[in-house]
């Protein structure tokens, strides 16, 4: 029996499906695994992509990694200069094969393998089972599909293809165990064991009626994305998949699924609800949901959240998913304007996201309002093309809720390229450090995209800012101190609500974790 330890950064609510999956596999095949996860963001964990770790935290890490046989490092670009940082640890304190994964892997597996000792191309679930198996029989991973590596005599790159899984439906599912499974938790500077009550805290809360809050258990059910946007990855890794017989993009199973979901609310009795986190949901064919969502009504009978983009949430897969006991829907609009849509590389038009908002608005209150995602600080946007994203979202039907996120230019991708041919990042080899993004910019159509995020914001008093004279006169004066002053309110206003409800409900637990995390967490230098 070999063991692995997966050290993985993650969301805040620790889904990190890659790394629970691959667990899952190679514990299938007789060995073991220790995962650490590092929930949050850049920011939380010590801001700047080229910051590190503190020395205790690695220490840590070092100390919960010794006797394996194998350390697997799975990230995005982001992360890079920590993955680079934990590696050197394992590397020259316990002598242990260190193997990276994920995107970044993908995209730069040579010049992965000048920092690393193998380089996985794909779809880790089986491949690393046979690298460990080769590794056991006092072989190398010459012959492992997948696994990329340095030849010791020759110094050349031994480039092994790439490993796909062909039924995705026949994986084990995530590793949930929580059996050796440890966390960082920033905001006291240290490495903790991970247990069921632990997890509990870390669930995400999801609204519900009457302003409950509901622990939400969170899947993925699908790999890769019907679209080809231009700021993501995806298209990058369907090129990586070009030459494979396998479709990039392909779902579970109903059963599957709904064997899952069975597994983890018996398995853990504090779940009270099911998000199912694909980007595309909607995207699989209608007998999908004709098998599915009765299914799922009687076996699971949970408060269910999905997500879906404007093209393949249609009135049939919208109207079985509510029977099945979905009470929420998040979409990605993105931006309101046709030259920065054909920019993305998105397809629908404001005609048909508006028709799509207004089909959902129509099964309220039999689901909660929608959120709706939205990107901004893109630096090819002009005002006018920010202004139609407002108008569009004027014109959706009230109430939503909006997602903002500014865009970051990630390596590899459409808009990176891009970036470069514009100017934009003098040097490539930049974008290997750190993701590009443009500074926030405080402007007019800004300040009423703001006031969108408040689902009740008076939509008479909208289409005033929206008059043309009215917009004419405050974005030639830009009044930057007015919308500060709206911000610091509005922010205030949102924290004592959001602050409030959590008292009122008695979530004490979630409220002081808020409170360490915004006020107490240890930096990393």
């Amino acid at each position: 029996m070999a063991c692995v330890t997966c050290i993985t950064p993650c969301p805040p609510d620790i889904s990190a499906f890659g790394t629970r999956s691959l667990s899952a596999a190679v514990r299938a095949a007789g060995h073991e695994t220790r995962l650490v996860f590092f929930p949050g963001n850049l920011g939380l964990a010590g801001g700047g992509a080229e910051r590190g770790y503190p020395s205790e935290v690695v220490d840590a890490v070092v100390r919960i990694a010794e006797g394996s046989d194998l350390v697997l490092i799975s990230f995005m670009s982001s992360y890079l200069s920590r993955a680079m940082q934990l590696t050197r640890a394992m590397r020259d304190r316990l002598g242990a094969p260190v193997a990276w994964g994920g995107i970044h892997t993908l995209r730069r597996p040579a010049d992965v393998l000048q920092l690393a000792d193998y380089a996985l191309m794909g779809e880790g679930e089986e491949a690393v089972p046979a690298l460990l198996a080769a590794m056991q029989n006092g072989g190398d991973a010459g012959g492992v599909p997948g696994v990329w590596s340095m030849d010791a005599k020759s110094g050349e790159q031994r480039r092994n293809g790439l490993a796909v899984v062909r039924d995705i439906s026949g994986l084990p599912y995530y590793d949930f165990s929580n059996e050796n499974h440890y966390m960082h938790q920033p905001e006291y500077g240290a490495i903790v064991r991970m247990d069921d009550a632990l997890l509990e805290e870390c669930l995400p809360l999801t609204p519900y009626f009457r302003g409950r809050l509901l622990r939400t258990y969170r899947t993925m059910t699908d790999r890769g994305c019907p679209h080809n946007c231009t700021y993501c990855n995806i298209p990058t890794i369907k090129n990586v998949f070009r030459e494979d017989s396998t479709p990039y993009f392909r779902h579970r199973s109903p059963e599957s699924v709904l064997g899952e979901l069975e597994f983890m609310t018996r398995r853990f009795p504090f779940v009270e609800a099911v998000q199912i986190f694909d980007d595309t949901f909607f995207s699989r064919p209608k007998s999908w949901f004709d098998a599915f969502c009765p299914a799922y009504r009687e076996r699971i009978g949970m408060p269910l959240y999905a997500q879906a983009s404007p093209g393949t949430l249609s009135p049939e897969k919208m109207e079985r998913m509510v029977q099945a006991g979905m009470v929420y829907v998040e979409m990605g609009v993105q931006t309101g304007s046709a030259k920065i849509r054909r920019l993305y590389n998105r397809k629908e038009t404001n005609e048909k996201v508006v028709e799509t908002a207004k089909m959902v608005r129509s099964y309220m209150p039999r689901v909660l309002r929608p959120d709706y995602h939205i990107i901004i600080d893109n630096p090819w946007e002009t005002e006018e093309d920010f202004m139609d994203t407002v108008r569009l979202l004027h014109a959706m039907p009230r109430p939503y809720g909006l997602c903002l996120a500014s865009l970051i230019i990630f390596p590899d991708t459409a808009l990176f390229r891009k970036a470069v041919a514009d100017g934009l990042i003098e040097e490539p080899k930049e974008a290997d450090r750190a993701p590009f993004h443009v500074r926030h910019r405080k402007n007019y159509p800004g300040f009423l995209l703001y006031l969108l995020t408040f689902p009740h914001f008076p939509k008479p008093l909208m289409s005033l800012l929206l008059r043309d004279d009215v917009a004419g006169f405050l974005r030639r004066k830009n009044p930057t101190g007015l919308y500060k002053g709206c911000f610091m309110a509005g922010e205030f206003v949102r924290l004592a609500v959001k602050g409030g409800a959590l008292l009122l409900q008695g979530r004490f637990n979630r409220l002081g974790s808020y409170v360490r995390r915004r006020f107490f967490t240890k930096r990393a230098g």
